[in-house]
């Protein structure tokens, strides 16, 4: 208990200041900048914006701050990627050899992780091949779908901490609170955004 205490500790702090502090942080600026550079203006269709943004800033500021602003969109696109992949690898990689090929030599846990993350590459190039014409339906669309994981995650986690855990590491009162509240979120507006956009993909 008092290892887990100080990781719960450590948790905690790590989330509120990456996610709460500097994800709010990077939101607002974002926000102020497109307002300020791009609001009310012609900004053609799907990510246009990001040209006409970029353009602004060329202008009002100076062309080498255009080109960072996007390499920085870039490198921030590439970098969520690459985590989803590796998130999404580890998890499966680490429940497949656990309750599929426990025993097996030839099925390692980082041999399943490899197959797994050229499996989402191999998925991600087909999809761009069909649906090149339809950047910002994708971009909408799995976006839904990540909250649709976040929906079903939660309603996970509500489950494990009810059925499965030892009482005196339960998640109780506000966060059990928060976790039902997230599955209301994220359920509502995952189906919202599927029916709005896609049909547009056929």
């Amino acid at each position: 208990m008092r290892r887990l205490k100080g990781w719960w500790k450590v948790a905690n702090t790590e989330q509120a200041v990456t996610f709460w502090l500097i994800g709010t942080a990077g939101i607002v600026i974002l926000s102020v900048l497109a307002y300020s550079t791009v609001f009310g203006k012609d900004t053609g269709e799907d990510f246009d914006f990001i040209k006409t943004e970029g353009d602004v800033l060329s202008d009002t500021v100076a062309p080498w701050f255009a080109t960072v602003f996007w390499l920085a969109g870039f490198f921030k696109l590439l970098s969520t990627m690459l985590g989803n992949f590796d998130y999404v690898s580890r998890i499966t990689a680490d429940a497949v050899k656990i309750n599929a090929t426990p025993d097996s030599s030839r099925w390692t846990e980082s041999r399943i992780y490899a197959a797994t993350v050229w499996a989402l590459i191999v998925f991600g190039i087909a999809i761009l091949l069909v649906f090149t014409d339809q950047p910002l339906v994708l971009l909408v669309i799995g976006s839904a779908l990540g909250a649709m994981v976040m929906f079903i995650y939660s309603i996970l986690l509500i489950v494990l901490n009810r059925k499965a855990l030892p009482e005196m590491i339960r998640i109780s009162g506000y966060r059990l609170v928060i976790l039902g509240v997230a599955v209301l979120w994220f359920g509502y507006f995952s189906i919202r955004v599927i029916l709005a956009y896609g049909a547009q993909l056929f």
